[in-house]
């Protein structure tokens, strides 16, 4: 599916492409997440046990992650500042996900000795124990500027009108940055994403601001990366118990509201199963979050009774971000209705 263009001139064009991403948000709501007559209306089911137990299965441990500065990109307009920009970004991003952002001062010598491991291929950090991930955003070109359109006039096919587009300029704003990521304390680079932000507003009286442009091309680059980077930090919750009303099964997870998880949620459920000496992560089917979410406790749906038949204690779920309308619908819905 492709992504709605919400770059147009008309005002009617852009309520018309606002009200469709609307109805597929309706849509895509419609999934039940009900557990009727609530839990202890479902009959329990016997767990059988998986092939491995974990040795902490703390539901209230979230994802601890910090956010290193990074260097300025080098084409970006002098007082830009847009790699101030990315970081504030991405740490928005990681807020409102339920990973816990660690503030960059607690973060010690961290960031020297990642750019050691950077620069020579290795290493590890050896200083406290404050995050289980660091991440930095390293800019890349970024450009802005505007060009100017002479005024023209063309014929509107459906009803032989001479429309009439009056000059002015089109002003457009582009950043690329790759946001690197890397385990701790061993600091291996665990994942490398780039991201590209483009921002363009036409038929304007004046000259732009090149600054304002590179700087909401920046925002708007990371925002759209928003469920990727969700994903990279989705906490586990342990299956401790199942339950079954007819076809359906509800399982009950250690993940809730602390952790970030809210009704509605896709989740994917997980089995590590043993192969020889080593364990495989098996990728089982998907649910969903219930209408029931604790602070650290949860249930969720599973319509698949082949799937839920194959779920075992101490098999996981990591809520997935994103899907059909990942990055179809702006977050600034109200300018776009203006």
């Amino acid at each position: 599916m492709s992504k709605l263009n919400l770059e147009t001139k008309g005002g009617v064009q852009r309520r018309h492409a606002v009200l469709a991403a609307v109805a597929l948000v309706a849509l895509a709501g419609c999934a039940n997440t009900k557990v009727a007559g609530g839990a202890a209306a479902w009959s329990p089911v016997e767990l059988k046990d998986g092939d491995v137990v974990p040795a902490n299965t703390d539901p209230s441990r979230r994802t601890r992650v910090v956010v290193l500065p990074s260097d300025e990109s080098p084409s970006a307009p002098r007082g830009a500042n847009l790699a101030a920009t990315a970081s504030a970004a991405v740490e928005a991003i990681l807020g409102s996900g339920g990973v816990e952002v660690v503030e960059r001062s607690l973060a010690g010598r961290l960031d020297q000795e990642l750019k050691l491991a950077e620069m020579k291929g290795t290493g590890a950090y050896a200083g406290p124990d404050v995050a289980d991930y660091a991440v930095r955003v390293v800019m890349g070109p970024a450009n802005g500027g505007s060009s100017f359109q002479p005024a023209s006039q063309f014929k509107n096919p459906l009803n032989g009108q001479i429309v009439n587009v009056p000059a002015g300029y089109t002003h457009v704003g582009t950043s690329n940055m790759t946001l690197r990521i890397y385990q701790v304390p061993s600091l291996k680079l665990v994942e490398s994403m780039p991201i590209e932000g483009r921002v363009s507003v036409s038929q304007q009286p004046s000259p732009g601001n090149a600054i304002g442009l590179v700087k909401q091309a920046t925002e708007d680059g990371v925002k759209a990366k928003r469920a990727a980077v969700l994903n990279e930090f989705s906490p586990k919750g342990y299956i401790t118990e199942r339950r079954v009303k007819e076809k359906a099964s509800i399982f009950r997870v250690q993940l809730g509201k602390q952790t970030g998880a809210k009704t509605g949620d896709s989740v994917e459920i997980v089995t590590l199963q043993k192969v020889g000496n080593s364990f495989d992560e098996v990728v089982l089917g998907k649910g969903r979050m219930s209408d029931i979410v604790g602070n650290e406790g949860s249930w969720i749906l599973v319509d698949d009774e082949k799937i839920a038949s194959k779920v075992r204690k101490f098999d996981y779920v990591k809520v997935k971000h994103g899907g059909l309308l990942d990055g179809l619908i702006p977050a600034n819905l109200t300018n776009m209705l203006k």
